[in-house]
């Protein structure tokens, strides 16, 4: 419906997490593809959006606003199937990431750095941070390689120009690897 937004399609590839304002708040739904009744994740008090499943299908990563506090919060599925309470694991507004393999961590960006937090207890590294007052990259999104060795980050210059970055998941500098050039920028140079 247009009340549904940001799927995100289960590792089997047969169920689809969603949040819908259905209700008037911003709700996690899990459904099936095949159809059926979608199914609440979990109630709590704020609004839950932007849902990523873990890599076993066991969990879910989201985000959740109570007020103008934002943290990054997961839920677990017991084996009866049903959602446990969720636990807030950072306070930050958690747009923009994703798990590593293995589903213990999660890499999401955080004022324009990029942070590994384990999913069990919140606690959290900097995988790469761009160093005060310089053009250092900022992480607005990040996606893991399949071994999870590597983070690819997407970022934009003061122009406004995207880029595409590498970091090692241990921490390191990055390396640029694609920068999209304006259409006008290669005027300029040509």
């Amino acid at each position: 419906t247009f009340d549904d937004f940001a799927p995100d399609l289960s590792p089997g590839g047969t169920e689809v997490a969603y949040y819908s304002l259905s209700s008037g708040t911003r709700e996690i739904f899990i459904k099936g593809i095949t159809g059926g009744p979608p199914q609440q994740v979990a109630a709590t008090r704020g609004q839950q959006l932007y849902p990523k499943w873990s890599p076993d299908g066991r969990s879910l990563a989201f985000q959740e606003e109570v007020g103008l506090v934002q943290a990054l919060c997961v839920t677990r599925r017991g084996e009866s199937g049903r959602w446990g309470p969720p636990v807030a694991l950072r306070r930050m507004k958690p747009l923009g990431g994703s798990w590593l393999p293995g589903g213990r961590f999660l890499a999401y960006p955080n004022r324009g750095a990029l942070e590994i937090i384990a999913a069990d207890t919140g606690a959290a590294r900097v995988a790469y941070a761009p160093s005060p007052g310089s053009t250092d990259p900022k992480v607005e999104s990040v996606v893991p390689s399949e071994d999870g060795r590597t983070l690819y980050f997407k970022s934009h210059d003061a122009d406004g120009r995207a880029s595409i970055w590498a970091v090692p998941t241990v921490g390191g500098r990055p390396r640029v690897l694609v920068r999209v050039i304006k259409q006008e920028d290669r005027h300029e140079s040509g």
